[in-house]
């Protein structure tokens, strides 16, 4: 089984320009998020779901909305991939193109 990865980093500078949280109390936020979501962490910023079914997706649109709402998390972060089946997907690029309506 080739189970789905994410990988998250924070730009430096970003994080002192932002200046009101430090990258280690952002990385311990994702792993609570992620934590929340069944989605286990292998090391600082890498993430690999515990599963890989159909409720992937949804675990992954749970992410993305939940940082969506952090305002530091676009702000800060420099690098966030997926990768699946071989497969790199840019989230941030994604993101950039997608937005949430209620």
């Amino acid at each position: 089984m080739n189970l789905r990865k994410f990988e998250i980093r924070f730009d430096e500078e970003k994080v002192k320009q932002y200046g009101k949280y430090s990258i280690k109390y952002m990385y311990y936020m994702i792993d609570t998020v992620m934590q929340e979501r069944k989605i286990d962490k292998l090391a600082e910023g890498i993430y690999q779901a515990r599963e890989d079914n159909e409720y992937y997706d949804s675990m992954f649109m749970a992410c993305l909305m939940t940082f969506d709402k952090l305002d530091w998390f676009m702000r800060c972060a420099d690098k966030w991939l997926s990768y699946h089946d071989g497969v790199v997907d840019d989230v941030l690029d994604i993101y950039k193109h997608f937005e949430v309506k209620v």
